[in-house]
Protein backbone atom coordinates (compact mmCIF):
# COMPACT_ATOMS: atom_id res chain seq x y z
CA UNK A 1 0.00 0.00 0.00
CA UNK A 2 1.43 3.25 -1.16
CA UNK A 3 0.52 6.69 0.90
CA UNK A 4 -1.51 8.98 -1.14
CA UNK A 5 -2.76 12.64 -0.76
CA UNK A 6 -5.97 10.87 0.43
CA UNK A 7 -4.65 8.57 2.86
CA UNK A 8 -3.29 12.06 4.68
CA UNK A 9 -6.50 13.71 3.85
CA UNK A 10 -8.26 10.43 5.06
CA UNK A 11 -6.14 10.83 8.25
CA UNK A 12 -6.28 14.25 9.06
CA UNK A 13 -9.57 14.99 9.03
CA UNK A 14 -10.10 13.95 12.37
CA UNK A 15 -6.93 16.02 13.52
CA UNK A 16 -9.40 18.94 11.47
CA UNK A 17 -11.92 19.23 13.85
CA UNK A 18 -10.07 18.44 16.92
CA UNK A 19 -7.46 21.43 15.69
CA UNK A 20 -10.94 23.55 15.16
CA UNK A 21 -12.14 22.69 18.90
CA UNK A 22 -8.82 23.15 20.36
CA UNK A 23 -7.84 26.48 19.29
CA UNK A 24 -9.24 29.34 21.09
CA UNK A 25 -8.27 33.18 21.48
CA UNK A 26 -7.24 34.74 24.41
CA UNK A 27 -9.64 37.42 26.11
CA UNK A 28 -6.86 39.86 26.39
CA UNK A 29 -5.67 38.98 23.00
CA UNK A 30 -5.33 43.28 20.76
CA UNK A 31 -8.02 43.51 18.27
CA UNK A 32 -7.83 41.15 15.15
CA UNK A 33 -6.69 43.22 11.89
CA UNK A 34 -4.91 42.47 8.56
CA UNK A 35 -1.62 44.35 9.81
CA UNK A 36 -1.58 41.86 12.86
CA UNK A 37 -2.45 39.03 10.81
CA UNK A 38 0.75 39.44 7.99
CA UNK A 39 2.61 39.57 11.96
CA UNK A 40 1.20 36.50 13.28
CA UNK A 41 0.97 34.40 10.04
CA UNK A 42 4.83 34.91 9.96
CA UNK A 43 5.16 32.76 13.01
CA UNK A 44 3.53 29.69 11.34
CA UNK A 45 5.48 30.70 7.77
CA UNK A 46 8.24 29.79 9.36
CA UNK A 47 7.83 27.25 11.16
CA UNK A 48 6.29 25.24 8.20
CA UNK A 49 9.49 26.42 6.06
CA UNK A 50 11.42 24.56 8.71
CA UNK A 51 8.76 21.61 7.85
CA UNK A 52 9.62 22.19 4.22
CA UNK A 53 13.58 21.72 4.78
CA UNK A 54 13.33 18.90 7.75
CA UNK A 55 11.19 17.02 5.37
CA UNK A 56 13.63 17.31 2.37
CA UNK A 57 16.24 16.46 3.99
CA UNK A 58 14.73 13.55 5.22
CA UNK A 59 14.09 12.97 1.49
CA UNK A 60 17.91 12.25 0.86
CA UNK A 61 18.37 9.68 3.62
CA UNK A 62 16.74 7.00 1.15
CA UNK A 63 14.54 5.85 4.30
CA UNK A 64 12.55 2.19 3.89
CA UNK A 65 9.91 2.26 1.19
CA UNK A 66 6.26 3.61 3.00
CA UNK A 67 8.18 5.82 4.97
CA UNK A 68 9.78 7.22 2.11
CA UNK A 69 6.69 8.18 -0.22
CA UNK A 70 5.37 9.45 3.28
CA UNK A 71 7.91 11.75 3.71
CA UNK A 72 7.99 12.58 -0.06
CA UNK A 73 4.69 14.03 0.54
CA UNK A 74 5.32 15.43 3.65
CA UNK A 75 7.78 18.08 1.57
CA UNK A 76 5.29 18.06 -0.97
CA UNK A 77 2.63 19.20 1.40
CA UNK A 78 4.85 21.61 3.55
CA UNK A 79 6.10 23.33 0.31
CA UNK A 80 1.85 23.93 -0.77
CA UNK A 81 1.61 25.12 2.78
CA UNK A 82 4.74 27.31 2.28
CA UNK A 83 2.71 29.22 -0.65
CA UNK A 84 -0.57 29.02 1.03
CA UNK A 85 0.64 31.55 4.17
CA UNK A 86 2.54 33.79 1.72
CA UNK A 87 -0.15 34.40 0.23
CA UNK A 88 -2.57 35.14 3.25
CA UNK A 89 0.46 36.95 4.45
CA UNK A 90 0.50 39.26 1.03
CA UNK A 91 -3.02 39.42 0.91
CA UNK A 92 -3.06 41.00 4.23
CA UNK A 93 -0.89 43.61 3.13
CA UNK A 94 2.44 41.93 4.23
CA UNK A 95 5.77 40.50 2.78
CA UNK A 96 6.12 36.93 3.56
CA UNK A 97 9.61 36.25 4.56
CA UNK A 98 11.31 33.30 5.73
CA UNK A 99 13.64 33.25 8.35
CA UNK A 100 16.48 30.64 8.09
CA UNK A 101 16.32 28.46 11.07
CA UNK A 102 18.16 25.28 12.76
CA UNK A 103 16.57 22.04 12.22
CA UNK A 104 16.03 20.22 15.44
CA UNK A 105 18.12 17.82 16.88
CA UNK A 106 16.88 14.32 16.62
CA UNK A 107 18.23 10.67 16.44
CA UNK A 108 16.65 9.80 12.91
CA UNK A 109 15.47 11.92 10.10
CA UNK A 110 11.97 10.69 10.63
CA UNK A 111 12.29 11.73 14.33
CA UNK A 112 13.46 15.13 12.83
CA UNK A 113 10.21 15.60 10.94
CA UNK A 114 7.89 14.98 14.12
CA UNK A 115 9.51 17.25 15.89
CA UNK A 116 9.26 19.69 13.09
CA UNK A 117 5.72 18.98 12.89
CA UNK A 118 5.08 19.27 16.60
CA UNK A 119 6.74 22.97 16.01
CA UNK A 120 4.91 23.72 13.16
CA UNK A 121 1.03 22.72 14.68
CA UNK A 122 2.03 24.91 17.69
CA UNK A 123 3.01 27.58 15.40
CA UNK A 124 -0.53 27.25 13.93
CA UNK A 125 -2.13 26.40 16.80
CA UNK A 126 -0.93 29.70 19.01
CA UNK A 127 -1.91 31.98 15.29
CA UNK A 128 -5.12 30.77 14.02
CA UNK A 129 -7.50 32.12 16.83
CA UNK A 130 -6.12 35.60 16.52
CA UNK A 131 -6.41 35.95 13.21
CA UNK A 132 -9.10 38.42 11.78
CA UNK A 133 -10.40 36.61 8.88
CA UNK A 134 -12.75 33.78 8.26
CA UNK A 135 -10.68 32.56 5.29
CA UNK A 136 -7.10 32.82 6.72
CA UNK A 137 -8.61 31.31 9.70
CA UNK A 138 -9.74 28.01 7.87
CA UNK A 139 -6.48 28.03 5.62
CA UNK A 140 -4.39 27.90 8.85
CA UNK A 141 -6.85 25.08 10.35
CA UNK A 142 -6.54 22.87 7.09
CA UNK A 143 -2.85 23.77 7.85
CA UNK A 144 -2.63 22.17 11.06
CA UNK A 145 -5.22 19.21 10.39
CA UNK A 146 -2.88 18.17 7.34
CA UNK A 147 -0.04 18.44 10.20
CA UNK A 148 -1.73 16.81 12.79
CA UNK A 149 -2.50 13.72 10.04
CA UNK A 150 1.24 13.42 9.01
CA UNK A 151 2.55 13.44 13.06
CA UNK A 152 0.10 10.48 13.34
CA UNK A 153 1.62 8.28 10.72
CA UNK A 154 5.09 9.84 11.92
CA UNK A 155 4.54 8.50 15.19
CA UNK A 156 3.29 5.10 14.00
CA UNK A 157 6.54 4.82 11.38
CA UNK A 158 9.00 5.27 15.32
CA UNK A 159 6.77 2.71 17.43
CA UNK A 160 4.69 4.97 18.88
CA UNK A 161 1.02 5.80 19.94
CA UNK A 162 -0.43 7.31 16.87
CA UNK A 163 -3.07 9.54 18.45
CA UNK A 164 -1.55 9.20 22.21
CA UNK A 165 -4.81 12.59 23.01
CA UNK A 166 -7.97 13.77 21.00
CA UNK A 167 -7.08 17.00 20.30
CA UNK A 168 -3.37 17.79 18.83
CA UNK A 169 -1.82 21.08 19.88
CA UNK A 170 1.67 20.60 19.06
CA UNK A 171 2.82 22.48 22.19
CA UNK A 172 5.22 20.88 25.20
CA UNK A 173 2.09 20.66 27.56
CA UNK A 174 -0.56 18.24 26.74
CA UNK A 175 -4.04 19.73 26.03
CA UNK A 176 -6.77 18.85 28.54
CA UNK A 177 -8.19 15.87 28.33
CA UNK A 178 -10.75 13.76 30.68
CA UNK A 179 -8.79 11.05 32.71
CA UNK A 180 -8.46 7.76 32.74
CA UNK A 181 -11.49 5.92 33.57
CA UNK A 182 -9.07 3.67 36.22
CA UNK A 183 -8.14 6.91 38.04
CA UNK A 184 -11.49 8.74 38.31
CA UNK A 185 -12.91 5.30 39.61
CA UNK A 186 -9.31 6.13 42.52
CA UNK A 187 -10.45 9.32 43.21
CA UNK A 188 -14.14 8.88 44.81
Amino acid sequence: MSFTRRHLITASAAGGAAAALAACGGDDSPEPSAERDAELLQQALNAQATLLGVARFAETQRLAGRIDEAVALFAEQAADHVDEISTLIEDAGGEALIEESQAPEAESAVEAVGIALEDAIAAGHDTVADLSTVDARRTLYAVIADDAGQLAAVRGFLGEDQAPVAFVTGGAEPPLAAAPAAEEAGDE
